[in-house]
């Protein structure tokens, strides 16, 4: 069930039915763009052709294939591309070149975390923009209300972000990372003596890696941090994002480190 963002669900029925032809679903990581998509279209549009397209390599190629054929079943051919924010400058080219003169019979529902790192010319060819944003406070305690026990010391974690909190729900090992580097952001703790926290030992793709780097974001914008010490959290936070999970480990000791010397700098 999907709770929040009520106006830019209702939008997608209207899309389905008089278009435009593309659509973008905009704004932060783990805010339920992708679930809803998933949950809604099959009841949406299940006398069409449904299709989610892969993030692979094959991804645009199979999209291509897909768009060019006519409707098997009703009138529309429906193409889901997510994360296309995420995708290599080729990729997204790929796809330009299917947006550019898509048939009438098709509907591209894309998702993506940072418009800003879509190519501008595929940005130009979604007509509609619909921008998420994290959930209010009544929201997330209704969707965290569908996952037993509700716990609430997650909610300033989570940010209004029901994916991250489902993610992280009944894990200590997250609440620990986040413990560990609000302490270290206000003076309380020192991240050059702490172990490696045991979230970042057990990162296995960029799905781990985004949840990781959003709590530790999280605990790097709490009351009373100090901005120097946050800085370094939130390049790592940055880093993290773009190399293999087997380094993490690294980066966070780096990042400890840079922490340790600001504030031994600071009590000079």
């Amino acid at each position: 069930m999907i709770f929040g963002n009520s106006a830019q669900r209702a939008l997608l029925p209207d899309f389905l039915e008089r278009g435009p032809r593309t659509v973008c679903l905009a704004g932060d990581p783990h805010l339920g763009k992708s679930s809803f998509l998933r949950e809604e279209l099959p009841h949406l549009v299940s006398d069409s052709d449904l299709m989610f397209s892969d993030p692979g390599p094959d991804g645009a190629r199979e999209a291509r294939a897909f768009a060019s054929t006519e409707p098997v079943h009703g009138d529309l051919r429906v193409l889901v591309v997510e994360n296309i924010d995420a995708m290599s400058g080729g990729a997204q080219d790929a796809y330009l070149k299917l947006l550019e003169e898509p048939p009438p019979s098709l509907r591209v529902l894309v998702t993506a975390s940072d418009t800003g790192h879509i190519q501008p010319p595929l940005l130009s060819r979604m007509r509609l923009v619909s921008r998420w944003s994290p959930l209010s406070d009544e929201d997330m305690v209704a969707f965290a209300s569908t996952i037993d026990p509700v716990d609430d010391s997650l909610f300033p974690i989570a940010r209004g972000r029901p994916g991250v909190y489902s993610r992280i729900h009944g894990k200590s090992a997250f609440k620990d990372l986040f413990a560990t580097v609000s302490l270290s952001v206000t003076v309380r703790g020192d991240p050059f003596m702490d172990p490696i926290p045991e979230a970042l030992g057990s990162l296995s793709g960029p799905d781990d890696r985004s949840v990781v780097a959003f709590v530790c974001r999280s605990a790097a914008l709490v009351p009373g941090a100090i901005p120097e010490l946050s800085a370094h959290i939130l390049r790592f936070c940055s880093v993290l994002s773009s190399v293999p999970s087997a380094s993490a480990t690294m980066h966070w000791t780096r990042a400890a480190a840079a922490m340790s010397r600001s504030l031994y700098d600071q009590r000079l």
